[in-house]
């Protein structure tokens, strides 16, 4: 047997040897990014990278060669069995070795411990160097966060764990790169002085704000292509008024908008939408909203959807027929619809059957068919009823089994579903189509 030594020697090389140098920073990046092996019963006693160092001669040389490596830090993700004073001498280290590359942060803030506050002090010494940053249960008792400098920030993502009406000061001066922000709060600068490059984000995650407030927001932001709006519970105890909002709003048009995610707290949703065009709108998520003004919403901005959800939503569902039969509505690939009212779920006929596929009657007569969103590939359905049993089961029917049929997938979670509709679910499930039954009670 040939030693090791004499092996190398002699330039035959084991099989992981001849991977090249960038393929093993790729696998490292990987390796540091994926977080599932910290569970419970495999949690390291150092950090991934101190340990992909400690490997061998050759992992230890490409780790410490390669900076971005050392750029991820999570607290305490990274050290959840490891003291204070010992974690603040490996972010050090890691501070060092990963300079001058950006840094990726992820810092959890918990009222119960203060550990956190030495590691963080030392990575405010490196905010310049910031470039995607998430804190989770920021609070006012914090380090101050004031007039800081990021000039590399792309992503900032924070959540606050104070309540009562208290406002969290934007930590920053200066970040004229950010193109993704997730705040808790809606009171942000927005004048021409202000720290945030308003012309520059590509996504919006605002939260517990006004309907006037968020068409505010889209106003500034002549680039957003997603949003995220959570709305504050409805003023007055469901007084449906926004008491920010001036007599007379101005009309909003923004080009750019493609996704938009909103939760109105039962109300807002009429005031939003009245209020909106996005012609470049393709995906529609609405929570707790209003409906009633959705379809001329759509209507107006004459835009294309790919996907919509309507869910806990308080009117009747013969309203989705209005909202389905907008010229918006004939390309959507997938659809979700949850009312707020699990009892009062019922689907009227002349919905049930401008979905249903029937090759007499569905097609105009330049040959276009004239179902409703013809293009569906997965549709969930949940504690919604037909009002005349068993319509439900044939649309679906209608839906798999039409030459070049689009639907891949439908999800039903129901209360009380008919025989009629049940059975012939049942049976699409045992011929193989993707049939997923829930029932809720």
């Amino acid at each position: 047997m040939k030693c090791h030594a004499q092996v190398r020697s002699e330039g035959i090389l084991s099989p992981t040897e001849k991977l090249p140098t960038e393929l093993w920073v790729e696998i490292f990046l990987y390796c540091i990014l994926d977080v599932s092996y910290l569970t419970r019963n495999h949690r390291p006693h150092i950090p991934i990278i101190f340990r992909l160092s400690h490997v061998c001669q050759s992992w230890r040389r490409i780790c410490l060669s390669t900076p971005e490596l050392w750029a991820v830090i999570r607290i305490p993700l990274d050290f959840p069995d490891i003291l204070a004073n010992a974690t603040t001498n490996y972010i050090s280290l890691m501070l060092r070795y990963s300079d001058p590359t950006p840094l990726t942060l992820s810092i959890v803030f918990t009222r119960e411990s203060t550990e956190h506050l030495a590691p963080f002090k030392l990575l405010l010494k490196h905010v310049h160097r910031w470039q995607f940053v998430q804190m989770f249960g920021l609070s006012l008792g914090t380090t101050p966060l004031v007039g800081l400098h990021a000039p590399l920030l792309k992503h900032l993502r924070i959540t606050s764990s104070f309540a009562d009406g208290q406002q969290l000061q934007f930590p920053f001066a200066s970040c004229p790169a950010l193109e993704r922000l997730s705040w808790p709060q809606p009171y942000l600068e927005t004048g021409p002085n202000a720290p945030i490059p308003w012309d520059r984000l590509a996504s919006l995650n605002l939260w517990d704000l006004t309907p006037f407030q968020a068409v505010h927001f889209l106003r500034c932001c002549s680039r957003l292509s997603k949003a995220t709006f959570v709305l504050r519970p409805s003023p007055d105890g469901g007084e449906q008024q926004d008491p920010d909002s001036p007599p007379h709003v101005l009309s909003v048009i923004q080009h750019q908008l493609t996704e938009l995610l909103l939760c109105g707290h039962l109300w807002g949703g009429d005031l939003f939408f009245n209020t909106l065009c996005l012609p470049r709108l393709s995906y529609l998520s609405v929570r707790l909203c209003e409906i009633s003004s959705l379809a001329g919403f759509l209507r107006r901005s004459n835009c294309t959807l790919l996907a919509l959800s309507v869910i806990d939503f308080l009117e009747d569902p013969a309203t989705l027929f209005d909202i389905l039969a907008t010229p918006a509505c004939p390309s959507l690939t997938q659809l979700e619809v949850r009312p707020f009212d699990r009892r009062r779920g019922f689907l009227p006929d002349r919905l049930m059957e401008a979905l249903t596929f029937d090759a007499s009657k569905n097609s105009s007569p330049a040959g276009m068919s004239t179902v409703f969103c013809p293009n569906l590939t997965q549709l969930t359905l949940t504690s919604v009823l037909p009002t005349t049993p068993g319509l439900l089961g044939r649309m679906i029917e209608s839906r798999f089994k039409q030459v070049n049929g689009c639907l891949k997938h439908f999800e039903y979670t129901h209360r009380g579903a008919d025989k009629s509709d049940l059975d012939i679910l049942t049976k699409l499930q045992e011929m193989g189509y993707r049939v997923e039954l829930h029932s809720n009670g």
